[in-house]
């Protein structure tokens, strides 16, 4: 009998340490699947504020190529611009030029005009001697 209260005692201290040991496997596999679940969500907001990132990043390639085009159609009307400004000064330059030789023109034709009333008064005047 007390062989086999030893044994039974053995029998109980295996079966304890057993006991121990898958308390311990127990405890560190919930430790392990608290780790997963944390790597998940951590998993989850990082694919998240990828996926935000992503969106963001989109709306800013958007926003740069709506700026670009508005960059080329304000660099092509500008050019166009300054065409149209550089016929209007050729334009401005040779109406200048027409009216400068009008003015002499007109400077000349009243002196020619001048010189002909006087001419004519003279000649009048001349006459009107030689018929007294």
């Amino acid at each position: 009998t007390r062989r086999q209260l030893g044994q039974s005692k053995e029998l109980a201290e295996n079966r304890d340490r057993e006991a121990k040991r898958l308390h311990a496997i127990d405890e560190q596999s919930r430790s392990t699947l608290s780790n997963l679940l944390r790597v998940v969500e951590s998993s989850k907001e990082e694919a998240r504020d990828s996926s935000r990132s992503a969106q963001v990043e989109a709306r800013l390639r958007q926003n740069v190529n709506t700026l670009r085009d508005e960059r080329d159609k304000a660099i092509s009307e500008n050019a166009a611009n300054r065409r149209k400004l550089s016929l209007q000064e050729e334009e401005l330059r040779l109406t200048k030029s027409k009216l400068s030789r009008v003015q002499q023109e007109k400077i000349s034709i009243e002196r020619d005009s001048r010189v002909a009333i006087s001419l004519a008064r003279s000649l009048d005047s001349s006459n009107s001697n030689d018929a007294s």
